[in-house]
């Protein structure tokens, strides 16, 4: 911990191949490849210094209902910075049936319309694929192989126009309140 009470955790941390941002208001989603988005985020993404909390457009979150209290650290890149990435239309037919007003119901939100939209083949997916060289391999119908995919969906009101919040540092502070 530190001046702030948040431990290193975000993007740069976690262990995905791929993001998706739900942005409800635009009305689209963003989808890329974890790594590509780390690459995006300027220095220091890490903190080395006191100074390097709000260093090169890096910001400290404090919410509403946190009462004043810092719950992240985090930067905005706008997605046309990713390399790869893609703004993709929510289509008409995901209906979005209830307000999204606390974390757990964003969440459910952002991960309803992911879902929906993939299972449709909305959102095309990069993948990392090896070419399989091994003939009795590829007798038996094994000619490439796709690396796992692990997805993390953010649920990123306004994202697509204000760009895509990076987090690098947070809080839980349920137990606080």
């Amino acid at each position: 911990m530190n001046q702030h009470n948040l431990f290193e955790y975000g993007i740069h941390t976690e262990n995905t191949t791929h993001r998706i941002h739900v942005d409800t208001q635009q009305g689209g989603v963003v989808i890329y490849k974890t790594a590509e988005g780390v690459a995006a985020m300027p220095p220091p993404i890490s903190i080395q210094s006191p100074d390097d909390w709000e260093a090169g457009g890096y910001y400290l979150i404090k919410p509403q209902w946190a009462k004043g209290a810092v719950t992240a650290r985090g930067i905005r890149v706008q997605w046309k910075d990713i390399i790869n990435a893609r703004a993709i239309k929510i289509p008409e037919s995901v209906t979005l049936e209830a307000d999204a007003n606390t974390t757990t119901e964003k969440g459910k939100v952002g991960v309803f319309v992911a879902k929906t939209m993939l299972g449709m083949g909305c959102i095309p997916i990069q993948f990392d694929i090896k070419e399989i060289d091994d003939k009795l391999e590829q007798i038996s119908g094994n000619d490439l192989q796709a690396d796992k995919l692990i997805i993390q969906v953010k649920f990123d009101m306004g994202c697509i126009k204000r760009g895509l919040f990076m987090q690098t540092h947070e809080r839980n502070l349920y137990n606080d309140f």
